[in-house]
């Protein structure tokens, strides 16, 4: 069956999915829509969506929803669909990764369109992932394929690594996809490595041997370790961004190139990182 949200859904509990719970179906999520104060003691504290189903933002607002497991704002499993072209997520929380959203587990994300994108900011995890957790999971079919096509992530806060967004490890029978245009990550913090945006060791891009970050502002992002704009464990093209204002405890306060991580650095600007 087929979910329109047009109203507002708060205060409210549960087991997955403290709002909404979507299996084997589709939500859409419209302008005006508000989700908030919502809680679950597992996944999804404002929405959860597993079980091949599809949801789709095209504005609307979720926040101040808790999740004590992954994704405070939204939680996106069991090979489903996000598609989200506008609206704001913020101020949500997770015990572990994401505070705003967690996709994996063969999840497809897509964030923004060619002309405007979500506003991401002010969300809190206690793992990786204080924005986004992409391509995330565990065991053998963790992963999944992730599009930034444009939109804002910022003022988010990582209890691991990724303040803005950190991509997930792809699993024996998954893939860990990443491709991002037009994106500004900024003011984003986290305890270990990649203040602004961590890669992991098998990142991909969609359809390219390398994960592309592309025509970005990756801006006064901090981390206590190592990259304080990205982390770069795996294969990573970097062209046209901004990499300014950056700060790290450690190495790499622009960009940090782990041992096994190779980048490709094509045009752009990586100033007064420190």
């Amino acid at each position: 069956g087929t979910l329109n949200v047009y109203g507002i859904i708060h205060d409210c509990d549960g087991v997955k999915g403290g709002g909404i719970t979507i299996k084997g179906g589709v939500c859409n999520i419209w302008p005006g829509a508000q989700i908030y104060k919502c809680f679950t003691l597992s996944q999804g504290g404002g929405v959860y969506v597993g079980n091949y189903s599809e949801l789709r933002i095209y504005d609307g607002e979720i926040f101040e929803n808790e999740a004590l497991e992954e994704g405070g704002g939204i939680y996106i499993g069991g090979s489903s669909h996000l598609l989200m072209t506008a609206g704001i997520i913020h101020n949500n929380k997770s015990g572990e990764s994401a505070g705003a959203v967690f996709s994996g587990y063969g999840a497809t994300l897509v964030i923004g369109r060619s002309t405007s994108g979500p506003e991401i900011f002010e969300n809190t995890s206690g793992g990786s992932g204080g924005g986004v957790r992409c391509n995330g999971g565990t065991g053998s079919d963790a992963g999944g394929i992730t599009t930034f096509i444009r939109g804002t992530i910022t003022n988010n806060t990582s209890g691991k690594h990724g303040g803005g967004i950190a991509c997930g490890e792809a699993g024996e029978n998954g893939q860990s996809k990443l491709y991002m245009s037009d994106m500004t990550i900024s003011n984003n913090t986290c305890t270990e490595s990649g203040g602004g945006i961590w890669t992991p060791n098998n990142i991909q891009g969609t359809g390219t041997e390398y994960a592309i970050i592309q025509n970005s502002r990756i801006t006064s992002n901090t981390c206590h370790k190592y990259g304080g704009g990205i982390s770069v464990h795996g294969k990573v093209y970097v062209s046209n961004c901004s990499i300014e204002h950056n700060f790290t405890g450690d190495r790499g306060a622009g960009i940090h190139i782990t041992e096994g991580g190779t980048l490709k650095y094509d045009m752009g600007t990586i100033s007064d990182n420190k």
